[in-house]
């Protein structure tokens, strides 16, 4: 794994890390195993958070999205974030759900509606902060460019924002994190780029950093595009993967 030398790797986290076996007692030594492999190649973990403890999901059920026990949520996700943070793991990111608009298909157990997704993407990001304030947050990863939960999330982070920004006068920073369907359909990415970039430029603290992320969009879309190009679109689509270009994030 070090010699790639990778400075970034997105780790899944999910049921076979097994983060809850009873309510109210974490257990970490499972996932503590695939964190530290991937510290030792100098990388720094994307700690994706995708997995629904038995305990608060009783039923095998990718429309039943949200934990039946939302305080016992934030008290398990803030753990695991303390978790990290006391061992100096120096872990920064944290993102909500993986592919949450496709459910099962994505490799992922949820399958959110709009409003769900933003409800649990406010008490996820809550619980992740209260352990880390200085962690950059985000979501949702989609796996449709068109997916109407970008904008139900970026609604909601708007409407705080303003009030934060308003009363209290305090900086927010949001890690958003762009769907990978530019692979197969580029144009209609670039399209909802340019709307997420309208919502939430007004709200940056740091224009260029962004912009800086839209570049790299940019320059993974046209590299991917040359190889298609040259090697056919099955090896295109390997190529793609073998980066591990998911997604890019705009720190704000």
């Amino acid at each position: 794994m070090r010699r790639p030398r990778p400075r970034l790797i997105r780790l899944f986290i999910q049921e076979y890390f097994n983060l809850l076996p009873e309510r109210g007692h974490p257990q970490f030594d499972t996932l503590d195993r695939a964190v530290q492999p991937i510290l030792q190649a100098g990388a720094q973990p994307l700690m994706c958070i995708c997995f629904k403890p038995r305990v608060l999901f009783p039923s095998l059920n990718q429309d039943v999205v949200e934990p039946n026990d939302y305080a016992e949520w934030e008290r398990l996700v803030s753990s695991l974030v303390k978790h990290y943070r006391d061992r100096g793991a120096g872990i920064r990111y944290w993102e909500v759900a993986n592919e949450p608009d496709i459910g099962e298909d994505g490799g992922c157990p949820y399958r959110f509606k709009p409003d769900s997704y933003a409800r649990y993407y406010q008490h996820t990001v809550a619980a992740i902060l209260r352990a880390d304030p200085e962690a950059r947050v985000g979501g949702p990863a989609l796996a449709s460019a068109s997916s109407p939960i970008l904008p139900a999330l970026l609604a909601i982070l708007m409407h705080v924002v303003a009030i934060l920004m308003n009363v209290a006068g305090v900086p927010v920073r949001i890690t958003a994190f762009l769907a990978r369907a530019f692979v197969v359909a580029p144009g209609a990415v670039l399209a909802r780029l340019l709307a997420v970039l309208t919502a939430i430029l007004p709200l940056s603290a740091n224009i260029l950093a962004v912009l800086a992320n839209v570049l790299v969009v940019l320059t993974h879309i046209g590299r991917l595009r040359i190889h298609r190009r040259h090697r056919g679109e099955r090896e295109h689509t390997e190529y793609s993967n073998c980066n591990g270009f998911d997604h890019a994030s705009l720190p704000l």
